[in-house]
């Protein structure tokens, strides 16, 4: 199983300077099986790219099961410029919720309509059909598909994907509702080798002013996967004001409390074993886009804990930039953050000449 990351943004696309470390585009993976399944999660502006691979490759999926968390903008927005749409002879099998009062095709359509779009998708000539899910189980080519309703405005929908020994989870866009996780995404997460899940905001930013958003924190998102007993967690649906350096020092708080955590970067593969019998080394391996490698042996621990036979170093977390950026990032990051923060400038003779915890106290 191949799990590929073409958008990992929220909300709206962020071509931004500061943001290309992590990537701007909206949500997106692609997910192959051994077999040659092809699962398109979600359709945000990270689909481009994908339809765009797919067109150049020499022998390209013929067939795609794109499977929608939900139908707000920014996992919905990629689908009038995913060219394989337009070609004749191609299948894509829409999966989601049908929305209050509209059914999943209409709603789908509807984005295209004349006063949004100049292109109506009766111009793609691709077979497109359209199938509404609530708690279900399906098969998707040669995978095992589990679909759960998860607390979001409008309402998400949450997939386990399994393909042999191999699970994912893509779990975006919830929130808890309480200090608990969510009983929902706990469950359908259980024992996943792979939970990729909303980590959109800081405790601060959702204790502030946006509970009942429908988004989670790299907090919540860690005592979910802790709860479930995940093996790596993959932090997902980052903000849209979240520069690079505050996605770095994120990962490294996270990383304390769950060390088999990543954040999401447009670009990362992470390849899994679907036949564990054949006792090859490794699990699971991330590729990053400038060329590091992660190895994990998914089968040896859970909750977070690193394997013994762990293999690698985990990708290394750069807080670059100038003072003035870092005292950015201090009036940006909430307090744990700070922390994590003050611990990993020791060492580093230009960092140590800043007091990071006069600055904190100051503020």
């Amino acid at each position: 199983m191949i799990v590929r990351f073409w958008g990992v943004r929220g909300g709206i696309p962020t071509p931004d300077p500061d943001k290309i470390r992590f990537g701007g585009n909206t949500s997106c993976l692609s997910v192959e099986l051994d077999d040659g399944t092809l699962i398109i999660l979600d359709a945000g502006t990270g689909i481009r790219r994908l339809g765009n691979e797919m067109i150049a490759q020499e022998h390209p999926a013929e067939e795609a099961w794109i499977l929608l968390s939900h139908l707000h903008w920014d996992h919905i927005q990629g689908i009038p410029f995913f060219k394989p749409l337009f070609q004749r002879g191609k299948r894509f099998h829409f999966i989601g919720h049908d929305p209050i009062n509209t059914s999943l095709r209409e709603a789908i359509e509807g984005q295209q309509n004349f006063q949004y779009f100049p292109v109506d998708m009766s111009h793609m000539l691709a077979e497109k059909d359209f199938q509404s899910v609530h708690n279900d189980v399906l098969r998707c080519g040669g995978a095992l598909i589990t679909t759960h309703r998860l607390r979001h405005p409008g309402g998400c929908t949450g997939y386990r994907i399994q393909a042999g020994d191999a699970v994912i989870v893509y779990a975006t866009d919830v929130e808890h509702g309480g200090d608990e996780p969510s009983t929902d995404l706990v469950e359908l997460a259980r024992g996943a080798d792979v939970l990729i899940t909303d980590s959109n905001y800081t405790p601060d930013e959702y204790h502030a002013n946006r509970i009942g958003w429908g988004h989670s924190t790299w907090e919540q998102a860690i005592a979910s996967a802790s709860a479930a007993g995940v093996r790596h967690l993959v932090l997902f649906h980052h903000d849209q004001d979240r520069d690079d350096l505050c996605i770095a020092a994120l990962e490294a708080a996270a990383r304390e409390r769950f060390p088999s955590c990543t954040a999401a970067r447009e670009g990362m593969v992470l390849k899994l074993t679907e036949d564990r019998r054949q006792q090859i080394d490794d699990d699971c391996r991330i590729s990053f886009p400038d060329g590091e490698t992660l190895v994990l042996q998914l089968g040896v621990s859970a909750n977070g804990s690193l394997p013994t036979q762990y293999m690698g170093a985990l990708h290394p977390t750069v807080l670059p930039g100038s003072s003035d950026q870092l005292a950015k990032l201090l009036r940006q990051l909430d307090c744990s953050l700070r922390r994590t923060l003050n611990r990993l400038e020791k060492g580093s003779d230009r960092l140590s000449q800043l007091n990071l915890r006069n600055m904190a106290t100051r503020e």
